[in-house]
């Protein structure tokens, strides 16, 4: 036997679970592999920053890749079948975590600081409360701004285009912000 040994790297293993979206899948991934927040990509050309997201969109009828702390949301078109997609995309997640090269050129972070004002109650508890509970569905809610008692977030990954979006906003979102924010009136959806 020779005398060498191999650095090999451990493949890391990719779980998929449903989304409440019937058009997105989530591919769990079990480790950190972005740091900077969320990266979502509505279209091949956004992917500059992702060779992953590039790769996944050359898989016939994808419709968009999110990218979240701990896993990729992929989303076809709907006339597109998961049986074509999904092998696909779970080797391409394999083979890109288990390197060295990072899934995504990420900028350096900004602290983000969450004031006492109602912009900076509303922030906090979306960056504490909401946003890792919409994860764990494969998406996230990307905050906008607040003017006049009204918030607009951005609704991506599996949340993006998902039909119980709407009760995720009214029921969800808006509900938990108003018992801490009563002077908020409504909470929207910037439009796709």
């Amino acid at each position: 036997m020779p005398d060498t040994q191999e650095t090999m790297t451990p493949r890391v293993a990719v779980f998929v679970e449903p989304t409440p979206n019937p058009n997105s899948l989530k591919f769990i991934v079990g480790r950190e592999i972005t740091s900077q927040g969320s990266y979502e990509y509505a279209q091949p050309e956004e992917a500059k920053n992702s060779f992953l997201a590039a790769r996944i969109f050359e898989i016939d009828g994808v419709d968009g890749v999110f990218i979240g702390r701990d896993f990729v949301t992929v989303r076809k078109k709907a006339e597109a079948s998961w049986s074509e997609i999904e092998s696909h995309a779970i080797d391409l997640i394999e083979e890109a975590v288990s390197g060295t090269r990072p899934v995504v050129a990420e900028k350096k972070a900004e602290d983000v600081e969450h004031g006492d004002d109602v912009e900076g109650i509303i922030r906090r508890i979306l960056d504490l409360e909401i946003r890792p509970a919409v994860a764990s569905d494969g998406g996230d809610v990307v905050y906008q701004g607040y003017k006049d008692g009204i918030l607009t977030l951005k609704l991506v990954g599996a949340c993006s285009g998902c039909p119980s979006s709407l009760m995720t906003l009214r029921m969800g979102i808006e509900r938990r912000l108003r018992e801490d924010v009563p002077e908020l009136k409504e909470v929207v959806s910037l439009a796709m």
